[in-house]
């Protein structure tokens, strides 16, 4: 300091000693904004590396995951694609209403009005939609509201249930033809317990399916009856097919007679034996094989 002081004279050695703590203030400051920068940097890297394994997992998904808002959809993955049929270009040149059915526009429209009001989807609804063929697929959506560049929009997750339903749907139809007749219709495993009961059958016994259903049938049979039901059950898995005589007891404690044919049928890798009867009248109890 004192070369500074003999060239340019006090006064200047004072200003300069008064400028140090803006001088190193500033410097603090461009090492914070350096630092800063730094972070961002690395945030951003970050960020894209998140945006990128995002895409891999959604893109991986069997599950349709799409974006949408002022009802178009701005983003979709490779599943919706293939449910829908459509390309990505293709579909984000579509709106809701493009793939929805005209008999559910309407309320399909009022139900996004409501999750965009804060009334999440969080368990499935099934909804028909069109594919890009114009075929009728059935999905299950769930849907949740999410701001996308700071505007409220949707994100949807679906999968097709299409072919689900249609066995659900004859599985309703055949159990409506069963529960249409009078004979008894009750359908056991090998070990006996109910897996099916018609409404012949729960009438005639005087319980509710839900009091059977689960329960094992040894629990209807009279008592001096249950010891011959694993032979009857080997002999009918052996032939395939059997009629014999046996009793059943009510709800009530009274005993009912009945005549049954069964037959072994097989779902799902397993063995059933599915029971058709009807009221006899007659005492006697000989099982009668009939071979198939």
């Amino acid at each position: 300091m004192p070369e500074i002081e003999k060239q340019h004279g006090p006064n200047t050695s004072k200003n300069l000693k008064s400028l140090m703590p803006q001088v190193e203030e500033l410097t603090e400051t461009i090492a914070s904004l350096d630092g800063s920068l730094t972070h961002l940097k690395r945030l951003s890297t970050v960020i894209k590396e998140l945006q990128a394994l995002m895409d891999t997992v959604a893109d991986k998904s069997r599950e349709g995951v799409v974006l949408f808002q002022d009802n178009r959809f701005v983003w979709v993955n490779k599943a919706a694609c293939v449910i829908s049929g459509y390309t990505f270009d293709e579909m984000l040149a579509l709106s809701v209403a493009d793939i929805t059915l005209p008999g559910h526009r309407d309320k399909l429209i009022a139900r996004i009005n409501m999750v965009l009001a804060g009334d999440p989807i969080d368990t499935p609804q099934e909804w028909p939609v069109y594919r890009k063929d114009r075929l009728v697929r059935h999905v299950s959506i769930f849907s949740y509201r999410v701001i996308y560049r700071e505007k409220p929009a949707i994100v949807s997750i679906f999968y097709d249930v299409t072919e689900t339903k249609k066995i659900l749907d004859e599985s309703i139809m055949r159990a409506q033809i069963l529960d249409s007749i009078n004979d008894h219709v009750i359908l056991v495993d090998m070990s006996g317990k109910i897996a099916y009961v018609n409404d012949a059958a729960c009438e005639s016994i005087g319980y509710l399916k839900d009091e059977l259903m689960d329960s094992n049938v040894l629990d209807l049979i009279a008592p001096d009856l249950r010891k011959k039901f694993n032979i009857r059950m080997k002999q009918i898995s052996e032939h395939k097919e059997a009629r014999y005589k046996t009793i059943l007891v009510r709800k009530d404690g009274s005993q009912i007679h009945m005549e049954v044919r069964a037959r072994i049928i097989k779902q799902g890798g397993k063995e059933f034996a599915l029971g058709i009867a009807r009221e006899n009248p007659e005492n006697g109890f000989e099982a009668q094989q009939v071979n198939p």
